[in-house]
């Protein structure tokens, strides 16, 4: 297979010319002779043009899901590779592949999940809770959109925040770990199945999201072989090596959680650890030249 010249970085209108961090990998790109150019997903275009399709910036494709969806069809019919594959975005943009996760016996967070306007199943899971706090939010989301931080009792008077989840969909309700306050969240990152560096994300004073967007700060971090190993293992539970993957995970009891595995169009760090965005740019030439990561 001949060397491609010409990807897509598929953004959204918000960021069309792409987000500073994937501006990183597009110079790593540009050095192996390979061009990304960023693309609206949401606009009219022939992707056949590109010699491959990979998501970067798409951000709030939840808000027009089964456009989203559509437009997934569209790519995988194209016959152009896409990272991540079609098949694994399909299943991660819906975090109902948490029960996979959990079935496959990993380490998740407890999860509750309410069908839409299911208030029978909302009151008795806050009648029998042992959660003090909890986090809920629509199954189909980014960016801690349609996030809400209740008690775990009572949460039957909560019927703005779950008409408002059930308009994307079912809800899931987690515990609020104080960990997130506390010590912040870590995020793994993967390129082509190999860890690169881990990141540390906090959040601003007074709030728990730790998002960039609600005042978030992130920095790297060394963390122990034993944590990379829990990662490995969520990374190895899917069928098919991601071109990019990050895992972001929370401190529990008996150790680390993993709160989700982010293949989709997660922030991939590269401005936190000097060297990533080059590491990740070999991936996408070994893959294009290769076939394969392993």
């Amino acid at each position: 297979m001949s060397q491609p010249k010409r990807i897509a970085f598929a953004t959204c209108s918000e960021v069309p010319d792409l987000s500073d961090n994937d501006r990183l990998a597009v110079k790593e790109l540009a050095r192996l002779g390979i061009e990304a150019v960023p693309a609206i997903w949401s606009e009219p275009r022939d992707w056949r043009g590109f010699d491959a399709v990979i998501l970067r910036s798409t951000w709030y494709y939840w808000l027009h899901y089964r456009r989203f969806l559509e437009w997934l069809e569209l790519l995988e019919a194209s016959g152009k590779p896409v990272w991540n594959p079609v098949p694994l975005l399909r299943w991660n943009t819906n975090k109902l592949y948490l029960k996979d996760l959990i079935g496959a016996g990993l380490p998740v967070v407890p999860t509750q999940w309410i069908s839409p306007g299911d208030w029978k199943s909302v009151a008795e899971f806050s009648r029998s809770t042992a959660w003090d706090e909890v986090v809920v939010k629509p199954v189909v989301s980014g960016g801690a959109f349609s996030t809400f931080r209740l008690p775990g009792r009572g949460l039957e008077s909560a019927r703005a925040q779950f008409q408002e989840i059930w308009g994307f969909g079912p809800a899931m309700i987690q515990p609020f770990l104080k960990q997130i306050l506390t010590e912040g969240e870590y995020s793994f990152l993967f390129y082509g199945g190999e860890f690169s560096h881990a990141v540390l994300k906090s959040a601003a004073p007074g709030d728990y999201r730790v998002q960039h967007i609600y005042g978030g700060t992130s920095r790297a971090v060394q963390v122990d072989r034993s944590w990379i190993q829990t990662a490995e293992r969520i990374i190895d539970a899917v069928d098919t090596v991601p071109l990019y993957a990050r895992v972001d995970m929370v401190r529990g009891e008996d150790g680390l959680l993993l709160m989700e595995l982010e293949l989709t169009e997660p922030n991939l760090f590269f401005g936190d650890q000097p060297g990533s965005a080059a590491m990740f740019a070999e991936k996408v030439l070994q893959q294009m030249t290769q076939g394969r990561f392993r």
